[in-house]
């Protein structure tokens, strides 16, 4: 078996899905099948994650959505390592985690709710804008090894780890958090979504 290494960039198929209510709408919004507004098309975006949460508890969360093709991997491989790749920053402490999505060949708002399983990473971003890093475990590594050699789409959920993810309420009236990305329609190449992956094949 030989050891290679890919680079996958992202698809155009990304953006963010967004719910929010008034008073007392945590359960509400957090839990919603379809979300209220969504964000395609975009170069970037200074709220592609938020989570907003007032002293009279009325909530917005928003969630991003990638996309990245695995057809250049061999049906044959095992992949060993994979690095999720993305630009931004953010204004609060709390990590963002990356998460299994599946959706169709376009972003609806009946995608707000498009996830499942476990974390594959979590990272604490930056204030200022920076290339990050997710390196997945073990659940995001099986996860792509289910794609090789038959659906081939990889889809990540990206959004808040404290409070969304968790389905933990804030203290109300908390500071706002908002996560800025860059998505695939960016100017610039280097600063897109990538998806890198180690895999064994013959």
């Amino acid at each position: 078996m030989v050891e290679y290494e890919i680079t996958i960039p992202g698809t155009d198929i990304d953006g963010s899905v967004r719910n929010s209510g008034s008073a007392d709408s945590w359960s509400e919004v957090h839990d919603a099948t379809v979300g209220n507004n969504r964000i395609i098309n975009s170069t970037w975006e200074a709220r592609a994650i938020r989570v907003w949460y007032t002293s009279n508890k009325s909530t917005a969360i928003y969630r991003s959505f990638f996309t990245f093709f695995l057809t250049d991997i061999p049906s044959d491989a095992t992949i060993t390592a994979a690095t999720f790749k993305l630009s931004g920053y953010s204004n609060s402490t709390s990590p963002v985690c990356v998460q299994q999505s599946s959706y169709p060949a376009d972003l609806v708002l009946e995608d707000y709710n498009n996830f499942s399983g476990p974390s594959f990473s979590e990272l604490v971003l930056p204030s200022s804008l920076s290339y990050l890093l997710w390196p997945l475990n073990s659940f995001g590594v099986s996860y792509l090894q289910s794609l090789v050699g038959g659906v081939n789409a990889a889809q990540f959920c990206v959004r808040d780890y404290t409070y969304d993810f968790a389905n933990i309420p804030p203290t109300p009236g908390f500071p706002t958090i908002e996560v800025a990305l860059l998505y695939q329609e960016y100017f610039a190449p280097l600063s897109r979504p990538l998806l890198d992956v180690t895999y064994l094949a013959e």
